[in-house]
């Protein structure tokens, strides 16, 4: 397996000091990537064995291999821009609103993100600082599923299964036993996901340059990835939709995610080298998916899905 990738990245920022109060942050990316992908798994082939005892006889059950084109090649192109103001007011209050666009060729879709912040020192001796925030925050689709649905289309790649095969040329007797494709598809009408943040904190400075700050945070997963088997047996019969392939994988966006936590830090000064660190989470995060290549226990009825998240503790 080989794996090339060749881009270009070019990006700008520009900070703007001119308006009295605030402090203007603006910029934009453009990367454009080649990728070019060579699979040849098994295309030495496999020999499967029933038993131990078979395998020392040098009786194979089943040999696999596959041929076909192991090469694919695409290019993704991705851009974005963003806009910030940061507003200090009377010294105690700080403002930081803005907006960042997303777009790349592989989902053909424009993202806006909006997100907005503030930081408040309230009159007295400054040693307390409220903090909060919220926005969107958008992901990208990984390049492994379109390299994939490229190679995985049914077509390029194809195995070849010999039942009681001969034993070391299996191609010598045996019978070839002709199975459909399975494939790994996107969903037309894929969308980026996205994670809704908010969160709100406050920070006490304590005796002898120690801090201690508790934080609370509420995430929200929309339009997350995950995987399914479109050509499953259907239940009333146990037949497949489309008889002429096996597994159709098809990566959608239309899994989700809640979660919450609370956070309480403390960070201690012992001397000019030493700072002691402590921190203690405590959250709960549910999800109806694993990931990108995830499939449901049931094609059919994705509610049992849902359930605590696997990095949930």
């Amino acid at each position: 397996t080989r794996d090339e990738k060749g881009s270009v990245d070019l990006q700008n920022t520009v900070r703007y000091y001119g308006l009295s109060g605030h402090a203007l942050l603006l910029g934009g990316r453009f990367q454009g990537t080649r990728v070019d992908v060579v699979d040849g798994s098994n295309f030495g082939g496999t020999f499967e064995f029933a038993s131990l005892s078979e395998f020392a006889a040098g009786n194979p059950l089943i040999f696999r291999i596959n041929g076909g084109d192991p090469r694919a090649a695409f290019n993704v192109y991705e851009a974005s821009a963003f806009v910030q103001d940061e507003i200090v007011l009377r010294r105690r209050l700080t403002l930081t609103s803005g907006v960042r666009y997303d777009r790349q060729s592989t989902v053909g879709r424009n993202n806006l993100a909006p997100r907005l912040a503030f930081a408040f020192v309230p009159p007295g001796n400054g040693k307390t600082v409220f903090r909060g925030g919220a926005g969107i925050f958008y992901d990208n689709l990984p390049r492994s599923a379109t390299t994939r649905s490229l190679l995985l289309d049914g077509i390029r790649l194809r195995e070849t299964v010999i039942a009681d095969p001969s034993y070391p040329s299996p191609f010598s007797s045996g019978e070839i036993v002709s199975t459909p494709a399975s494939t790994i598809r996107i969903a037309p009408d894929i969308r980026s996901p996205h994670i809704e943040q908010a969160g709100i904190a406050v920070e006490q400075e304590l005796r002898s340059r120690n801090r201690l700050s508790v934080e609370y945070l509420l995430t929200r997963g929309v339009h997350l990835f995950r995987s399914r088997d479109i050509n499953a047996p259907v239940p009333a019969t146990g037949l497949r939709p489309n008889p002429e392939f096996l597994n159709i994988n098809q990566v959608e966006s239309t899994a989700s995610a809640r979660g919450q936590s609370l956070t309480v830090s403390w960070q201690g000064r012992v001397g000019a080298l030493f700072r002691p660190y402590a921190q203690y989470v405590l959250s709960k995060t549910t999800n109806d998916t694993a990931g990108t290549f995830s499939l449901p226990a049931n094609n059919f009825d994705l509610g049992p899905e849902s359930g605590p998240a696997d990095f949930d503790r």
